[in-house]
């Protein structure tokens, strides 16, 4: 449920984002300063923007039998996505602008049984004489268990300046029921220390219910070392989804740290999700920031609309509206466009063109950032 942007955070510097799950080979043009920094998520497992299966009940019916279907790694600046409940199935187009040039990304994916999934990302770069050189793996294994429970966990090695990989990060995230139609999820964290060693350095914890009305009411917490020893609440989102006739309204509040402290309401999220009679899927979002007095004011828009054509392929374009703080009463504006286009090139291999367009001092929308993506598996 969060809109293309997040104005608050950069979280825990997207610790996640660090590993995107696309590969990635891009190409920097001039960026205007106003442009926000974010990180281009495309999940794994069936949740991709635009995936056939949205409209093949078939595809649908053999999602909902996988343990795995709706597996997506938990990030403190994301929206509040269920991991058992979730009917959504669109997601803001996000950029993440810091990431490091790599040439492409191999994907390997293997079911030892119905009950575990592991996935081994090998990322590739160009080293200085152009040769293809190996600089991130990342390793993911899933289990489900009885009981509906779910456990994944993920490291990620990175080739260092000796040309040796080294584990950067490794993540844990537990899924377990925690009531009548509810269920937690806590993510931990964990990242080199001074000595090297892995320390815990983040925990998420996500809390997801289906209320009696079939609405999903999902309640999440970033948790960060306060110095002392111990943890303290750095953020927290809260999401309601409810689906009605053939469209999904949803709604986030975001808390932040204020200058007491304290956790106060920052900003609000609200989207409608739905699909016209020619298939295209639409998702529209509205964020408001909070103004003095604690008044809510618009100061973000944006548009997404992602087709699915009959060779698999998928075009996404989101426009991003704002409205200028120096001239409020101007309106919403056109401030940025995402064009994102997935296709299949072989059985084995997928491409991608991410573009974001931004506007120049004449008001005319420029290429500021371009990459080109290669998957195979």
């Amino acid at each position: 449920m969060s809109a293309a942007l997040d104005f608050d955070a950069v979280d825990s510097a997207l610790l996640a984002a660090a590993f995107p799950k696309e590969p990635i080979m891009m190409r920097r043009v001039t960026m205007p300063l106003f442009l926000l920094t974010l990180c281009l998520w495309i999940p794994a497992f069936g949740r991709q923007t635009g995936t056939a299966s949205s409209s093949n009940p078939e595809g649908q019916e053999a999602q909902k039998k996988d343990p795995f279907s709706r597996f997506h790694w938990l990030t403190a600046s994301g929206e509040t996505r269920g991991l058992v409940f979730e009917d959504r199935k669109l997601e803001s187009l996000k950029v993440d602008f810091g990431n490091q040039p790599t040439a492409e990304t191999e994907t390997e994916v293997t079911r030892p049984d119905a009950n575990s999934m592991r996935t081994t990302r090998r990322i590739y770069d160009r080293g200085p004489n152009g040769e293809r050189q190996l600089v991130e793996v990342a390793v993911e294994e899933l289990h489900a268990a009885a009981g509906e429970k779910l456990s994944a966990t993920r490291t990620v090695s990175r080739r260092d300046a000796n040309g040796r990989m080294q584990v950067a990060l490794k993540e844990t995230q537990e899924t377990a029921p925690a009531g009548t139609d509810t269920y937690q999820t806590r993510v931990t964290t964990m990242i080199p220390g001074s000595n090297a060693a892995l320390a815990k350095s983040e925990e998420l914890v996500q809390v997801e219910k289906k209320k009696a009305d079939g609405a999903v009411e999902i309640d999440r917490s970033q948790l960060l070392p306060d110095g002392n020893g111990g943890w303290a609440t750095a953020g927290r989102r809260v999401g309601t989804a409810r689906k009605s006739d053939d469209e999904i309204i949803g709604q986030e509040d975001v808390y932040s740290r204020d200058v007491n402290g304290r956790l106060a309401l920052s900003q609000r999220e609200s989207s409608r999700e739905w699909k016209d009679s020619q298939g295209k899927e639409y998702l529209d979002k509205d964020t408001y920031r909070v103004a003095g007095g604690g008044r809510l004011e618009l100061a973000a828009r944006s548009n997404l609309v992602s087709v699915t054509y009959s060779d698999g392929s998928t075009q996404t374009t989101q426009s991003l509206l704002q409205r200028n703080q120096a001239a409020p009463s101007e309106g919403m504006k056109l401030a940025e466009k995402i064009l994102l286009t997935r296709r299949p090139a072989d059985s084995r291999t997928t491409e991608s063109e991410l573009q974001v367009q931004a506007l120049d001092p004449n008001g005319n929308l420029q290429t500021t950032y371009y990459r080109k993506d290669i998957e195979k598996k």
